[in-house]
């Protein structure tokens, strides 16, 4: 499915620090489609204070609005460049190349994922007793590793060539 302007706020939202999550919890936005009872809404508060994620000139950020690739590609850029962005983000830096397009949600995992440096090699890399999502079991797809990549808490060491081996769960 497509990732939503709102889904990458809240994907980028668990990104940061604890620490600035917390700094940045009275943030408000003056969003009229982002009103504070939104399930956003505090991802997008957090993340338009930092200045990564922008809305419109009309007063909208258009969170159902599917996100493309150049949008998270500026995105991402404007958390590398800019230094309160970057100590709430840690280890974020811009995606090489993208393509402009509405992303899906595999396509933001992999993004993310590339700009953190977070990469398995291979299915065996992975922690047994992680979750399985429904529609992401099947170890040979494409998008198989990235989604459990951006979506499972893991410890892990990492090889030379920076693909991570898991170590644990959590």
């Amino acid at each position: 499915a497509p990732a939503t302007r709102a889904e990458t706020a809240m994907m980028l939202w668990r990104l940061l620090t604890p620490e600035a999550r917390e700094s940045l919890a009275g943030e408000q936005t003056c969003f009229r489609d982002v009103l504070p009872g939104h399930w956003a809404y505090r991802a997008v508060s957090a993340l338009v204070s930092l200045g990564v994620l922008l809305g419109g000139r009309s007063g909208a950020f258009r969170p159902d609005t599917a996100i493309t690739g150049e949008e998270l590609a500026e995105a991402l850029t404007r958390a590398a460049g800019l230094a309160r962005a970057k100590e709430a983000l840690p280890g974020v830096c811009a995606p090489h190349e993208v393509s402009g397009g509405p992303l899906t949600r595999a396509d933001a995992a992999r993004l993310l994922n590339a700009a953190l440096g977070r990469s398995p090699g291979s299915p065996d890399d992975l922690a047994g007793g992680m979750r399985l999502w429904p529609d992401n079991r099947d170890e040979s797809a494409a998008y198989y590793l990235d989604i459990q990549e951006a979506t499972t808490g893991h410890t892990c060491i990492k090889n030379e060539a920076g693909q991570e081996t898991w170590t644990g769960l959590g």
